[in-house]
């Protein structure tokens, strides 16, 4: 799912609030090592359909701590790889994952690290606080701020030789796609054809600001869920059938539980979003929508993906208080239903 990940406003804060259960008790040298036991997932990448990663929180003796857990066959079963140094600290230092392929990643948000070898090792990159950060077409882009400024970075997957971009504009956030880079600044997305290289000005964001862009591949067409305010706890879907030329927003009839708090695209007029206690889907471009089955009774999801048409995921949560519980969904039929992935004791 690399370059198809999105995530919307609760899973920027998903995994941080796991981490809220850390290492309160004591130093980190004194933690044991935590296993799979009671995983929670957070933030989900892959590099196929069949190899994924996810970042989360499992038990290690009477804390939680960050882990990462691997599949190499589309979640059957998977392995703990090692996280990046100091995730067992009272704050977290990352709270999401990206991989371009089976070898090079990132964890972010707000540190910034790497490993080129799937995982097994990871170092730091000592470009500033990661916000967002995409991978497509062989490079990284990375959205980074130092003292409140913001800017467009980009760097080869795999090695870290990062450098700025130039945007004419604050940069707000990113989607990248082959080697078509969207970024956004106050209420315009910018367009590169080139990498990052150059940047055209697309139409103007009829309503909103921190909008979420995707768009599935090969296609001119792409969506936004912008939020008129950073309190407001859903946004406005829009449209553009000319790669952010122009936009029109589009009516949520037919979601139940709105507001809508997330979406991901599995092709151009197939896409699924998030309300608040239930996913619901479109086949014709977002013209009728119907729920999605396989999930649970007021199931709320904070991360949403596709890797191709058919093959995506869903991380959310149901339940209340301590019996609060988050798990992962699968879906091979484009999201029209979702089916448990069991990790660990789950």
């Amino acid at each position: 799912m690399s370059g198809r990940n999105l995530r919307f406003p609760a899973a920027a804060v998903a995994v941080v609030a796991l981490c809220g259960l850390l290492a309160v008790h004591g130093a980190a040298a004194r933690t044991p090592s935590p296993t799979m036991s009671d995983f929670q997932p957070g933030d989900f990448t892959s590099a196929s359909d069949l190899d994924w990663w996810l970042l989360g929180t499992a038990r290690c003796g009477e804390v939680k701590c960050l882990r990462i857990v691997r599949t190499e066959d589309g979640g059957r079963t998977f392995v703990v790889v090692p996280a990046p140094p100091g995730s067992t600290s009272v704050q977290a230092t990352v709270g999401h994952l990206r991989f371009a392929n089976e070898r090079d990643g990132y964890a972010f948000g707000p540190e910034s690290w790497s490993t080129h070898d799937g995982g097994r090792t990871w170092r730091q990159v000592p470009i500033g606080y990661a916000s967002d950060l995409a991978a497509a077409d062989g490079y990284a882009y990375a959205l980074v701020s130092d003292r409140g400024s913001s800017e467009l970075m980009r760097s080869p997957v795999d090695r870290d030789r990062w450098k700025a971009l130039p945007t004419p504009g604050v940069p707000l956030s990113l989607e990248a796609h082959g080697k078509t880079v969207f970024v956004e600044t106050q209420r315009r997305v910018l367009i590169s054809d080139d990498r990052g290289a150059h940047f055209r000005p697309g139409g103007r964001i009829p309503v909103g600001v921190g909008c979420q862009f995707d768009t599935a591949a090969g296609t001119p067409v792409l969506w936004a869920l912008c939020f008129r305010a950073a309190a407001n706890p859903g946004g406005e879907l829009l449209r553009s059938a000319n790669a952010g030329a122009s936009w029109r927003r589009l009516t949520a009839g037919g979601i139940q539980n709105q507001p809508i708090e997330g979406f991901a695209a599995a092709a151009a007029d197939i896409w699924v979003v998030a309300g608040y206690q239930g996913l619901y889907r479109t086949t014709d471009g977002g013209a009728t929508w119907s729920q999605a089955s396989g999930l649970p009774t007021g199931f709320s999801a904070f991360y949403l993906g596709f890797t191709d048409a058919t093959h995506g995921v869903a991380i959310g949560g149901h339940g209340n208080g301590r019996h609060w519980t988050i798990r992962l969904y699968f879906t091979s039929d484009g999201g029209a239903s979702y089916h448990l992935i069991p990790i660990g004791r789950s």
